[in-house]
């Protein structure tokens, strides 16, 4: 072979995609057949490629291996797929999370149903999804995903369709606590909720999204007449909004990053009337940047901002309620804080105790689930957050204040984006608790 010479690309071959379409792996691959490369640009390329592979979320493992031969190199990408049919059972807490929801165990408070997903339904990246859900809450819904429309792939393109019945709504929060309504066997809200995405992807690390939505929500009189600001004193809503959403990202696993950046920016206006009978101009904001970096062969730091700016001339409580950073500090998983400014700062450094382990399930032989990869990582925590809320903070006492939390926690992550975080974490008045989460923390 030679010493960091330049080599002539002239083969691409392709191994594991029984479903997957070649020149859907090949979109994510930055290298070019009959182009030359030095030797150090093929193997960081090739890297490049492989954490592509993996954003797509088509694949439980990617790699690229060159072949070296005089002055040529050939390269072998071998994936395996993941199963890509999921009708799985739904189990879901009507509560924010699962630490409140412990605190009753009440199971009356649980939906159940089916999600009926194909994740690469024509073997084209695309997705199809139908949701079946009742219990506490109800629900029906239907979406497609195609992420190329056109020659070039570059333009990707989604619908989609949702029914809900509600049996509950919050209604407002004081003294940073959830205040709820609900009335046995009476459904509270309804709605109707229809979607468009459009989205233009040129390369394999920006996406800009045009996202355009059609609302229709009512509620009973009973919850006009005991909060008439959650609609504005009224009890239907119906509406149009848009929004733009650009997206930097090269983390090397979206799911779990150790390495890399996430940079993301959203303009919203909801809460357009085209009957024109009441206009709140609602503006928002919302940034939010990641960074993942490697300090050592298994130590590791992320840190992460998220911010945002929520403006109107008029704005009912239901255009507010999420916009903030409910139990997005870790130790205060029962704080809720709906604001209008916001910023959260967080931190994490992690030891890497068990990383890259496979586990070969010798009675199961199919490859999408008989290679189990697991990673254990111990990790500790500091977070920071401010709010300002200029309509509701009277009632809110942690308004303008600084939040901090801090803590040690366990990070378990295996196959099919699943992440399972046990934290013990501390705040800044003294409370502390143990926190079970299953999402990662940045």
């Amino acid at each position: 072979m030679q010493s960091q010479g330049c080599y002539q690309l002239r083969d691409i071959a392709i191994e594991g995609n029984k479903v997957t379409r070649d020149f859907i792996v090949l979109r994510e691959v930055e290298l070019k057949l009959d182009s030359s490369y030095c030797e150090d640009d093929i193997e960081r390329l090739a890297q490049n490629s492989a954490d592509n592979l993996m954003r797509t979320r088509l694949f439980n493992f990617a790699e690229l291996v060159p072949t070296y031969q005089d002055s040529t190199v050939s390269i072998t990408i071998k994936v395996t797929e993941r199963w890509y049919i999921f009708p799985l059972p739904v189990f879901e807490l009507a509560d924010p999370n699962f630490n409140i929801w412990w605190e009753t165990r009440d199971f009356n408070r649980v939906n159940v149903g089916l999600n009926v997903d194909h994740n690469n339904f024509l073997g084209l990246a695309d997705k199809l999804s139908l949701r079946f859900k009742w219990g506490y809450n109800r629900e029906l819904g239907f979406a497609y995903n195609k992420p190329y429309i056109n020659k070039e792939r570059t333009v990707g393109a989604s619908v989609s369709v949702k029914y809900q019945q509600r049996y509950e709504v919050i209604y407002a929060t004081a003294g940073n606590e959830r205040s709820q309504f609900a009335r046995l066997g009476e459904s509270i809200r309804e709605e109707w909720h229809n979607k468009l995405d459009v989205y233009y992807r040129p390369g394999n690390r920006f996406t800009s999204y045009f996202t355009l939505w059609q609302r229709s929500t009512q509620v009973s009189d009973s919850v006009r007449l005991l909060a008439p600001r959650y609609y504005g004193d009224r009890t239907r809503l119906d509406y149009l909004g848009f929004s733009f959403y650009f997206v930097y990202d090269s983390r090397d696993l979206p799911s779990y990053p150790l390495n890399g950046w996430f940079g993301s920016l959203e303009l919203a206006h909801p809460g357009i009337n085209p009957a024109k009978n009441y206009d709140f101009g609602i503006y928002s904001t919302k940034l939010v940047v990641n960074h993942f970096r490697p300090i050592s062969k298994r130590l590791f730091w992320a840190g992460g901002v998220n911010a945002g700016v929520l403006s109107a001339r008029q704005l009912p409580y239901f255009f507010q309620f999420g916009f903030g950073i409910s139990g997005n500090v870790r130790g205060h998983e029962f704080t809720f804080i709906d604001a209008q400014r916001y910023a959260v700062i967080k931190n994490n450094v992690k030891l890497a105790l068990l990383r890259g382990k496979e586990i070969n399930l010798p009675l199961i032989k199919n490859p999408s689930f008989g290679r189990v990869p697991i990673d254990i990582f111990l990790g500790t925590h500091v977070d920071l957050a401010y709010t300002e809320d200029d309509l509701y903070s009277f009632r809110n006492p942690l308004d303008r204040q600084w939040l901090v939390g801090y803590g040690l926690g366990l990070d378990f992550v295996t196959y099919y984006d699943k992440v399972f975080r046990v934290e013990y974490s501390w705040n800044r008045f003294g409370q502390s608790g143990l926190y079970l989460h299953f999402k990662k923390a940045i």
